[in-house]
């Protein structure tokens, strides 16, 4: 069930950009963005003598203000889950600040750099740790039409917890953008 996932979702959003003409971004000084993201990875830790499956689900609600035609800084709560194999789970929150700048073009694809950085909490098993958390990634806006897009974006993600322990790597979100 698992390997469906993201195909799956992947075919769903891509299907609903083909549905709605696309159209150039107002993406304007004074403009509000609501964005709601979606991400999936699967991550195999080798410690030399047991390896440790982790799938891990991302949720983040985020929401930004144009201070410049290409320019938006904005807040974003993240939730991730993530299963162990095996047994355990880690259930990660946090509340971050970030900037995003547009290379706007004519057209309705716009690619965009994004950068982040917020504290959070995770609750391994009972065990809760603070945490500090950054990312930097790449990414491309695809409007739907005026006032609405898809996204996908490429990141870098650190996660520093209380103590010696931090985890860093890639992956993919898929969000869905509303402009106004």
């Amino acid at each position: 069930m698992k390997s469906f996932r993201i195909p799956l979702l992947a075919t769903l959003l891509l299907g609903a950009s083909c549905a709605f003409p696309t159209s150039e971004a107002p993406l304007k000084k004074g403009m509000q963005h609501s964005n709601f993201a979606f991400g999936y990875w699967s991550t195999t830790y080798d410690s030399g003598s047991s390896e440790t499956d982790v799938d891990t689900t991302m949720l983040e609600v985020s929401h930004g203000w144009f201070f410049r035609d290409d320019m938006e800084a904005g807040g974003r709560v993240s939730y991730q889950n993530s299963d162990t194999s095996p047994g355990g789970s880690d259930t990660l929150w946090a509340a971050l600040a970030y900037y995003r700048y547009y290379f706007l073009g004519g057209g309705s694809i716009h690619p965009y750099g994004e950068a982040a950085v917020g504290l959070g909490n995770v609750d391994s098993g009972g065990t809760n740790d603070d945490l500090t958390i950054w990312s930097l990634g790449i990414g491309m806006l695809q409007m739907m039409s005026a006032y609405s897009g898809l996204d996908a974006i490429l990141k870098y993600q650190s996660v520093d917890y209380d103590g010696p322990a931090s985890e860093t790597g890639f992956h993919v979100e898929l969000g869905y953008s509303l402009f106004w």
